[in-house]
């Protein structure tokens, strides 16, 4: 299997996760200002968190770019988008206090499904159950009023963890199949050359032979 392509793949990955994190964070940001503005938005919510939250969103962009910049072909990496892509995530969750903002979890998983990686997957899934449960500790006033919520959002997150793992494995495994059918393409390609190199330098000596046994009759017939 061409190691080359799967790593070309990974870098380029980077790149779009990078882009997916900035949509998010402006399309929050926007949001989050205009009610703001508005006046709809709690009293928690000020010019100071905005700002405050800017500034953490920025670190974090800055951050995950430079370390994805100078890391980007270790196997590795990609854990780094993910973390990135949870940090914003929390980061969004907290200044947009409303419970439907969970959802956004789920742009964390399908982050870690462009790496076809079933182990970033399973790891990403354990991270954002941990991560929201640490997040409602610490801000107890985004803890759902429904009890049953919880255990519903995590049994959701485990179930998406399932098909995603579903998913990623499968596709990994098209993509394998899809550069070994390469690799043997190629290998069948660089034989036909071979084999088309090997018939040239044989027709060249079979008209070599055929020049000499053409001046020898030659030669006879002037005897």
């Amino acid at each position: 299997m061409n190691n080359g392509l799967l790593k070309q793949n990974m870098i380029e990955n980077h790149y779009r996760a990078l882009r997916v994190i900035i949509a998010v964070t402006v399309l929050i940001g926007i949001a989050t200002t205009i009610v703001y503005l508005s006046g709809l938005s709690s009293g928690a919510l000020n010019g100071t968190v905005i700002a405050a939250w800017i500034i953490v969103v920025t670190l974090i962009i800055g951050g995950s770019y430079f370390l994805v910049r100078r890391n980007e072909e270790q196997p590795w990496s990609p854990y780094i988008m993910v973390v990135a892509m949870l940090l914003t995530v929390l980061s969004c969750r907290y200044v947009s206090p409303i419970i439907e903002t969970v959802s956004m979890m789920y742009l964390v998983i399908i982050i870690s499904l462009l790496y076809f990686d079933r182990n970033l997957t399973l790891v990403t899934c354990v991270l954002c159950i941990v991560a929201d449960i640490l997040l409602l500790k610490a801000f107890p006033h985004l803890v759902p009023g429904e009890s049953a919520a919880l255990a519903v959002r995590y049994f959701t997150f485990m179930f998406a963890t399932v098909i995603a793992l579903m998913g990623s494995t499968a596709t990994q495994k098209l993509l394998r199949l899809a550069l070994e059918r390469e690799q043997e393409a190629r290998q069948v390609g660089q034989q036909l050359k071979k084999e088309a190199v090997l018939l040239t330098e044989k027709s060249e000596v079979l008209q070599e032979s055929t020049q000499q046994i053409k001046k020898a009759s030659e030669t006879n017939r002037m005897a």
